[in-house]
């Protein structure tokens, strides 16, 4: 395994995808959750995916799907255009989902076309072409794309 594909074990790992529709979302994985291998391929890019979004500008507002303590980030992700998932199970004792779930979802989804070509590149790793996130509450990433969990 080379140094670049290590899993970052303890980190709350942001990662980006496409879906069928061409929207854009971050996945969160609360420091266990699955991440795909083709994501992991290139960490020094990888790494920088929460900071890219970041840098991107408010369009649109949002909905909140889940009350949290701390909802600051989700929220904010979804205002850029993002559908924001995350790893949930962390947080619970039994009952666990195995999947990535939508907390909240941006009133104008941001397309893929739209961003620019840094942020473009880490959403070309994964594109889940079955998939529209305006549809899928919750997304089991393992059977769609080879992934490596915690």
């Amino acid at each position: 395994m080379e140094p670049d594909e290590v899993y970052p074990l303890g980190w709350d790992y942001a990662w980006l995808a496409a879906d069928a529709a061409g929207h854009v979302a971050i996945f969160t994985n609360a420091g266990q959750g699955p991440i795909p291998i083709a994501v992991l391929a290139d960490r020094r890019a990888s790494d920088h995916a929460e900071r890219l979004v970041e840098a991107l500008p408010e369009r649109s507002d949002c909905q909140m799907l889940v009350a949290l303590p701390r909802p600051d980030d989700f929220i904010a992700y979804a205002r850029r255009g993002l559908f924001a998932y995350d790893w949930q199970d962390c947080h619970r004792d039994t009952g666990w989902s195995h999947r990535y779930e939508l907390l909240a979802r941006p009133t104008a989804p941001v397309l893929v076309e739209e961003l620019p070509g840094e942020v473009v590149a880490l959403i070309g790793r994964v594109w889940f072409q079955s998939l529209r996130f305006a549809e899928s509450m919750a997304i089991a990433v393992d059977d769609h794309v080879e992934s490596r969990r915690a």
